[in-house]
């Protein structure tokens, strides 16, 4: 046992090793100019090697990505219990959003510009909505509550998804990101708005 839990921290390690080379040559040179050969020259292993960690390159930029879905989700289950959902979500985003880098920022920006990662760009708001779901649905009981939380966190990732798209547009600094987080901004638009369309609906009818 102890030789496998070795074995396993190792096999992390060296991950988060390539990882971490690759994030910064693709930061460096671009996604498409950096080919595998490169990446495990770098990264101190072989291209044999790199192929047991990653099946292509594109899953480099997965398993970096789900660096902050994982940090949300921790985040969800580190509230209290008896936390309101919504409360739970505003409180577990913000502390999330607050471990973001620069660097982290500068990452996400080339991943948008690049046409090869357009699927993968996609795919990551799909994955950390399905995990955001997860983690609400876990604290809540019945049916309803069950789906005001999926719903819930739809609605967050859908707004965070377009507050990325701003975000990008308007400089390299990270400060802006995280000001506009701790400031509740975000938070503050999305539940005037969804105010706004259930009372201009109402109207209608």
């Amino acid at each position: 046992m102890p030789q496998a839990s070795a074995k396993g921290r190792k096999r992390r390690e060296t991950r988060e090793r390539i990882i971490a080379v690759v994030m910064s040559l693709f930061l460096e040179k671009g996604y498409e100019r950096v080919p595998v050969r490169e990446i495990a020259a770098a990264s101190n292993v072989t291209p044999r090697n790199f192929f047991y960690h990653f099946h292509a390159k594109e899953d480099v930029v997965s398993f970096w990505q789900d660096k902050f879905g994982d940090a949300l989700v921790a985040a969800v289950a580190a509230r209290p219990a008896r936390e309101s959902i919504v409360v739970v979500v505003e409180e577990a985003l913000s502390s999330a959003i607050a471990a973001i880098s620069s660097r982290d920022v500068a990452i996400d920006r080339m991943v948008s510009r690049t046409p090869a990662l357009i699927y993968r760009e996609l795919l990551k708001y799909r994955e950390l909505e399905d995990s955001l779901a997860g983690a609400l649905t876990q604290r809540v009981r019945g049916d309803r509550a069950k789906f005001r939380a999926q719903l819930l966190a739809l609605i967050i990732v859908g707004t965070l998804r377009l507050a990325s798209a701003d975000w990008r547009s308007c400089g390299d600094s990270a400060s802006s990101v995280v000001v506009t987080y701790s400031n509740r901004q975000i938070f503050e638009t999305l539940w005037a708005e969804l105010r706004d369309i259930g009372a201009s609906g109402l109207r209608l009818q």
